[in-house]
Parts: structure tokens; sequence; C-alpha cells
């Protein structure tokens, strides 16, 4: 079920990413987090989203929904920019699924 997508944006800009489950999946109800690493391993995260905030589930019924990393996430001191890794889960009880993962690139601004 999880699949590689690799993402990027521009350091202090607002990104909303739309992320479509294959099979699209009924996800009415599920815990979703959206997690970013300087490396894989960390055992901290830099960014986290979960449902409610960052992560809103748009079209539950056929397995749709977005994660906003809003400029203030990229702006962090602790983030810089660079190449990250980054992980969306399920982590429901009975349930615990990765759903996306990949490189995640955070581009400097001139």
């Amino acid at each position: 079920m999880a699949k590689e997508v690799n993402l990027s944006q521009m350091k202090g800009e607002d990104k909303v990413w739309t992320v479509t489950l294959d099979g699209n999946p009924n996800i009415t109800g599920w815990a979703i987090t959206f997690v970013l690493k300087k490396r894989l391993g960390d055992s901290s995260a830099l960014i986290t989203k979960t449902v409610g905030s960052g992560i809103v589930l748009t079209t539950p019924t056929t397995g749709i929904f977005t994660v906003t990393i809003a400029a203030a996430d990229t702006n962090a001191s602790t983030v810089g920019d660079g190449k990250f890794r980054y992980e969306i889960f399920r982590s429901d009880a009975g349930a615990i699924d990765v759903l996306d993962y990949g490189e995640y690139e955070i581009k400097p601004r001139v």
C-alpha cells in the first residue's frame, strides 16, 4: 500500500499536498500523521502534522486528503533547507500502515 513519492518546496512558502490513496479506500475516521525528519532513523521529527492540525480528510469516502506545510514550518530555525525524509502513516488501533514516504527537499530562496 505504501508508495514512494518525492516532494519539494521553496523555503518559506505555504504548500498544500493532495494525497489520493491507491484503491480509493474509505478513510473516514482514520488517524493520519505526516512527519518530516532530517535523516532516516532520527527519533524526533522536525515537522509533524495530524488530522485537524495540518491534515484534512477532504474526500474521505474515496481516500483523498490534504497535508498543509505552512511557511512558518519551513522557516523554523530547526528545519533549514536541504534534503529530508518524510512519511505519512495511518495509526489507528490495529492498523498501523505507511501510506506515502520519500525524500522531501526544501529549496533555499534567492
